[in-house]
């Protein structure tokens, strides 16, 4: 049996404007080398803080969605494979302060199934944990998304990420808030998005925040390779007094504070798998290839050699995809056919290349166009 791919050869009016999204620049990209070593987003932009000195909070993280350079996960990307199979939540304060009464809005199951919109708010500090089954796995790219319902670009609600492998012990990955912490964030007050990184909640309804498990260190207490829970804790945002919660640097993050309302808090839509192995169980007997030659001239040329290809696609990341078509059948004696895209006009970004064989095989390769 063959994995199922889901794909579009319709430009969604919802995602036109988010075609944008994934566009990894140096301090996002992940390098692998040989498949033994990994560098996650975190330890380039260290990287870049050490060549270029000290960060201004002018925001140097991805935009929101819909913007040149967003992460934006759009709920119908292609690149989604299944969503959360079961989710508990333990509710948080509508007002940690007064620790009056808790969120009520919203059930556990509202987070499981696709991002519709319908949620379950988590209160301050609320926290809400999903499993999966089979386990995320780390692989090229993001491998998971999280999505909240935010109406607009500017009023987020965050929360700190984890994951485990047993569901006891848990990792924290390495967030950064760089909103200033002079004055508080008011209750409808606005955060940038661009200064976010690492927390949930970067963007709007129906767009997911990616995370890379290539961030986190490798450690006993947890398999990269098999991971079973996520868990989301509000991060409440105040930034005085015994309530605020840090980012991986120690430095309070602030978001809308105080939400005193049942609805008050992050408020979770779903949580998505990203980015699934396209594995057939029978190889063909020939041998095969297939190879991306971008040029100078913005024309990306791929070349396939001894494929019966029965259909070639171009997918972007937020889930619009467009036929490629062979140019022309390349004279030697390893049978090479050249299929040619005209990527001038592209937007930036990250793509696949999907080619189906005639003898049932799916062939992917990975393309990050970077302007």
């Amino acid at each position: 049996m063959f994995h199922r791919v889901r794909i579009s050869n319709v430009y969604q009016v919802e995602e036109l404007s988010a075609i944008i999204g994934m566009n990894y620049r140096l301090a996002s990209l992940k390098v692998r080398v040989g498949g033994l070593f990994s560098y996650g987003k975190a330890v380039w932009w260290n990287i870049l803080l050490l060549l270029f000195g000290t960060v201004s909070t002018y925001g140097q993280y991805p935009p929101p969605a819909g913007q040149p350079g967003s992460t934006a996960i759009y709920k119908d990307s292609i690149i989604i494979e299944r969503w959360a199979t079961a989710c508990t939540v333990q509710r948080g304060w509508r007002d940690i302060r007064t620790k009056d009464d808790t969120t009520s809005f919203g059930t556990p199951a509202n987070a499981l199934g696709p991002a519709d919109g319908t949620i379950v708010s988590l209160g301050d500090s609320g926290i809400a944990l999903l499993f999966f089954d089979p386990p995320i796995s780390d692989r090229q790219g993001p491998d998971f998304a999280v999505f909240e319902n935010a109406f607009n670009d500017s009023f987020l609600e965050l929360a700190h990420v984890e994951v485990s492998s047993d569901g006891i012990h848990f990792l924290r990955f390495p967030s950064v808030s760089l909103t200033d912490t002079g004055q508080q964030v008011g209750s409808f007050g606005t955060v940038d998005a661009r200064k976010i990184h690492n927390l949930a909640g970067k963007y709007r309804v129906f767009y997911g925040t990616p995370f890379d498990l290539a961030d986190l260190p490798d450690s006993s207490i947890w398999d990269r390779y098999a991971v079973r829970y996520i868990r989301l804790i509000d991060v409440v945002g105040v930034v005085r007094g015994p309530h605020a919660t840090f980012d991986s640097r120690g430095v309070p993050i602030n978001d809308p504070f105080p939400t005193p309302y049942h609805t008050g808090g992050f408020d979770l839509d779903a949580v998505a798998v990203l980015n699934p192995e396209i594995i057939a169980t029978q190889q063909p007997s020939y041998s095969y290839s297939l190879k991306l030659y971008p040029s100078p001239n913005g024309y990306l040329h791929i070349h396939t050699q001894n494929l019966n290809i029965l259909k070639m696609m171009l997918c972007h990341t937020s889930g619009w995809s467009i036929d490629v078509h062979p140019s022309h059948i390349i004279a030697t004696e390893d049978h090479t056919t050249e299929w040619l895209v005209d990527s001038r006009y592209l937007p930036p970004g990250h793509y696949f290349i999907l080619a189906y064989t005639r003898d049932n095989q799916i062939i992917r390769r990975s393309w990050i166009k970077l302007r």
